[in-house]
């Protein structure tokens, strides 16, 4: 997958439009038509705000061991659930611009279908609202949920 910056402006001018831009994505973001006040009577941003305040937020992830002797086999499979926990936030929020990733289909990971992702004509899927997050986490041990037979 690639990521790229698609607009071309520079100078006071890049600036002047990232700072106009970030004004409206934030605005559409909370307050718009599909924005996070008005989804699920709000619902949506509280379980947002929910998940980031919390002391650590398990996640379940497939843990699995290619088989030497088969490579398209699996000799080992378990989910396993793990504590993530941000100890502290270095940065985080919008990022002004507009981007585009080009993810190259797979047949085994389809991404762009599995997420109901828009593809454009040029082949890549623009950003709806850009944003980025700068932590120090911790990941505990894990307990295994289930191990295949």
């Amino acid at each position: 997958m690639t990521i790229q910056r698609i607009d071309s402006k520079t100078g006071f001018d890049a600036l002047l439009a990232e700072i106009t831009g970030v004004a409206h994505e934030v605005g559409d973001l909370i307050f718009g038509p599909a924005g996070l006040v008005d989804q699920h009577n709000g619902s949506l941003l509280s379980a947002l705000m929910k998940t980031f305040s919390q002391e650590s937020v398990g996640i379940i992830s497939l843990k699995q061991i290619r088989d030497a002797a088969e490579p398209e086999r699996a000799c080992y499979q378990a989910l396993v659930l793990t504590q993530f926990k941000i100890d502290r936030w270095l940065r985080r929020g919008l990022v002004a611009g507009d981007y585009a990733a080009r993810i190259v289909p797979a047949a085994s990971m389809p991404i762009v279908e599995a997420l109901g992702l828009r593809v454009g004509k040029d082949g890549r899927v623009r950003t709806e609202q850009p944003f980025m997050m700068e932590y120090d986490c911790s990941v505990s041990s894990g307990t295994n949920l289930y191990i295949a037979p």
